[in-house]
């Protein structure tokens, strides 16, 4: 099923479950009668009134019981806008904590990817990530709380990053929970940004027009010194 990827209003076709009448490419095919809703509870209680379908991702069905609506799958839904992907190093990484017996090597990054879509046509892309543990519980929270954009305002992120908190606030305030919502926190920013026609720096307020940068992986404890002298060479 699909994941929300717009915001503001959650439109419910009264004919069909599809989510905008522009999706319809034939002439006089979308339904006659549309019906918008202002959040996912007033969507699902329309639905529970038997005044249409609509579609909704599939992490509802398991969430968001109600005793008038049934849930069915729907085969062939685009993807999921909330991604989980691997990036393995080209050699494993250790530090302090691996030789002292505290973690194990590093020998891959888990990035969350979440794509906002708002109703403009605006979308935005953010990302997290995880060292050795937390990507797929990242992942899995983010989708568990995604259908709480659903009818939200994208220009209110500091609204909207407080209800994800609460979303979840019961497995915590920290750690895993705030990594996943940093990834929609960013995509909303991305997409205010580009609804601007801005850079987020400028968006923000920059104070100056290039900032310097250094490489801070010129190597680890466990690179040989000849390779660290050789990394940090190169990066003059």
């Amino acid at each position: 099923m699909q994941t929300p990827r717009r915001a503001r209003t959650h439109r419910r076709q009264a004919g069909s479950g599809v989510g905008r009448p522009g999706l319809y490419e034939t002439p006089g095919s979308a339904p006659r009668r549309i019906i918008e809703t202002r959040n996912f509870d007033e969507w699902l209680e329309t639905v529970a009134a038997d005044r249409g379908i609509g579609i909704c991702p599939d992490v509802v069905m398991r969430r968001s019981t109600h005793p008038a609506v049934r849930f069915i799958p729907l085969r062939g839904a685009p993807p999921s806008p909330v991604s989980l992907a691997f990036l393995p190093l080209a050699a494993p990484v250790s530090d302090a904590k691996v030789l002292t017996g505290r973690q194990r090597p590093l020998t891959e990054i888990a990035f969350l990817f979440a794509e906002v879509r708002a109703e403009s046509g605006y979308e935005g892309v953010g990302y997290s990530y995880a060292k050795r543990a937390g990507g797929p519980g990242q992942y899995a929270h983010a989708r568990e709380i995604a259908p709480a954009l659903i009818g939200e305002d994208p220009s209110d992120i500091q609204r909207i990053w407080t209800k994800l908190v609460w979303a979840g606030a019961s497995v915590g305030r920290s750690g895993l929970a705030t990594q996943a919502i940093a990834a929609f926190d960013i995509a909303l920013w991305d997409l205010k940004a580009k609804r601007a026609r801005l850079p987020l720096a400028k968006l923000l307020g920059a104070h100056r027009d290039a900032v310097a940068c250094y490489n801070t992986s010129g190597g680890f404890l466990s690179t040989p010194v000849e390779q660290v002298v050789e990394n940090a060479d190169s990066a003059e």
